[in-house]
């Protein structure tokens, strides 16, 4: 038993009936007290009470069912007799027809720190294993304690690569595999980076060596490439450790599937920045980009339009053909808009019947003209439903950018030209500057006909 205080985490070893057997020195580190004091006693007075209930109830169940269990969360009393998290694996070891069972406990917060001490400690016992030639006794501890560490090491959940100080492979473990594809016959051998999808640049392997050779460590996100031609992206933490001739330093790299994490975000950032029943940009989004268009104007003068667009007649639509018929025809005005724009113009949505065109640039003022009546045009066309056909229009403000405007001013210049417009006429389009726009805004007066649906 002496053996297990060549582990790096605390360790005990008990009985089938749930009795300590023997404990290793990181165990009485935590737990305080002499060895004397825990050995006979039940494994249950290490946890508090809620710990003891879910021990009796659902671990030991398990234990003697299967043989082991692997990364349990629990809490330990500590000699403080405060808890302290941990993850615990178990496993089964029989000898001389008599069974005993091999606890290993990581604190949380040292996990990686263990699982690369693990490692070390694995080395050690394996050395130590050769040279073992005493009694059958202290060969089965000896034994004991060498597949305490492999299992600790085979079942980790979190994939494990460790490296050379130059980063080629050595070894992987099962949940490595299992991630990846990679076994490790084919994957001995090979540098770690060439798992890694896509370009990162030498800024990126630059800054990753340095936190290796200060910090003896590394943390962060990598792209990598799976056996099924996949990209997944992990979350990777490095440990060094430093090793002696001729094993030479090793890297420990803990790997973990964060891909699903990385989509969740890519759709709340979707669900925060877009409207759900269309699609398109909202109005925090819109005024981003309308933020970051003005401020590259002030570098690089151009011509930005914003186009305030509300739906004529919209409101009778709802009223006599029910909200879902609305919401078709929200979905479709939001499809023209998007066919009338270019590429790199934006079409949002506000809320309600409300919609905004951004453009960058815009051309001259007739050039906008033009676009807003295509789009007047383009609306008043009749939209078709299930057992129903129907017909709106839209009233349109335009606002283009000045020198000192900012976003959220633009974008109440075109809300007012949009009013006033409807106002005035309906299903037209009015300018937010009429002096500056005095040749185009002779052309769309309500009496005109110019833009008239």
């Amino acid at each position: 038993m002496a053996r297990l205080n060549h582990l790096p985490c605390p360790v005990v070893v008990t009985s089938r009936d749930g009795h300590t057997l023997a404990l290793n020195t990181r165990m009485l580190e935590l737990a305080g007290g002499k060895k004397t004091r825990w050995i006979g006693g039940e494994l249950d007075a290490l946890l508090p009470p809620s710990g003891r209930i879910f021990l009796q109830t659902h671990v030991w169940p398990t234990l003697l069912r299967d043989g082991k269990v692997s990364e349990l969360r629990l809490q330990l009393l500590n000699a403080n007799g405060d808890q302290v998290p941990v993850f615990a694996n178990c496993q089964r070891v029989e000898a001389d027809n008599e069974e005993s069972f091999y606890w290993a406990f990581f604190v949380s917060s040292d996990r990686v720190r263990f699982e690369a001490e693990l490692l070390e400690a694995k080395k050690r016992a394996e050395r130590s294993a050769l040279e073992l030639t005493e009694s059958l006794r202290r060969q089965r501890e000896a034994d004991a304690a060498l597949r305490l560490s492999a299992t600790v090491f085979e079942s980790a959940l979190d994939a494990i690569m460790v490296t050379d100080g130059n980063s080629n492979i050595l070894s992987v473990n099962p949940a490595f595999t299992r991630l990846t594809g990679h076994t490790a016959a084919a994957i001995v051998g090979r540098p770690a980076h060439s798992l890694w999808s896509g370009h990162y640049d030498t800024t990126f392997s630059l800054a990753m060596s340095s936190a290796l050779s200060t910090r003896h460590g590394w943390e962060g996100e990598i792209w990598i490439d799976t056996t099924a031609g996949a990209h997944i992206l992990t979350q990777q933490a490095i440990s060094f450790v430093a090793g002696e001739e001729p094993a030479g330093d090793r890297l420990v790299i803990v790997l973990r599937d964060i891909t699903e994490r990385q989509q969740r975000t890519e759709r709340l950032r979707q669900q925060a920045l877009h409207d759900s029943l269309t699609s398109l940009p909202n109005r925090r989004l819109l005024l981003e980009r309308l933020q970051q268009l003005l401020a590259m104007a002030r570098r690089d003068p151009r011509r930005i339009a914003l186009l305030f667009l509300d739906l004529d007649g919209f409101k009778a639509v709802n009223d006599s053909l029910g909200h879902d018929a609305g919401d078709l025809v929200l979905q479709e005005v939001a499809a023209r808009l998007e066919m009338l724009v270019r590429p790199g113009d934006t079409v949002a949505r506000l809320g309600g019947d409300e919609f905004v065109l951004l453009l960058d640039h815009a051309g001259d003022p007739d050039d906008v003209a033009g676009v807003a009546q295509r789009i007047i045009d383009a609306i008043s066309l009749p939209i078709n439903g299930p057992g129903w056909t129907t017909q709106i229009g839209s009233s349109i403000g335009i606002a283009l950018n000045t020198a000192d405007v900012d976003a959220q001013t633009l974008l109440k210049q075109a809300d007012t030209a949009m009013y006033h417009a409807k106002m005035h006429a309906k299903n037209t389009y009015d300018f937010a500057d009429p002096k500056r726009q005095s040749r185009v805004a002779a052309d769309h007066l309500p009496n005109s006909g110019r833009a008239q649906a």
